[in-house]
């Protein structure tokens, strides 16, 4: 492991560090990293005082994703016409996706 040259910041830091010095404070949580972690959890009602709480994790049980294997919409639009339907396990395709 290399170890770091000097003081370094997270990409986060970073990018929340320029925003406010480019003007744009309110918009990156006034410089906070704990406030923008905080927003990005605020969906999940988490905090990040709350994660530490639990090192080992917090899980979650999700719903169950619907999304569309094909649509000929956007078969239609296909400039490299390699979109084609997809058979599904049930009709004994191999379900392998194209794109």
């Amino acid at each position: 492991m290399i170890e770091p040259l000097g003081d370094y910041k997270s990409d986060y830091e970073f990018w929340i560090e320029l925003g406010v010095k480019m003007g744009y404070g309110t918009d990156f949580w006034n410089g906070s990293i704990s406030e923008c972690m905080d927003y990005q959890l605020k969906p999940l009602e988490l905090t990040m005082e709350k994660l530490r709480e639990k090192p080992t994790g917090i899980a979650f049980s999700s719903k169950a994703i619907q999304f569309e294997k094909y649509s000929d919409n956007i078969g239609r639009l296909s400039t490299r016409g390699s979109l084609r339907r997809v058979p599904t396990p049930e009709q004994g395709g191999n379900f392998q996706y194209y794109v």
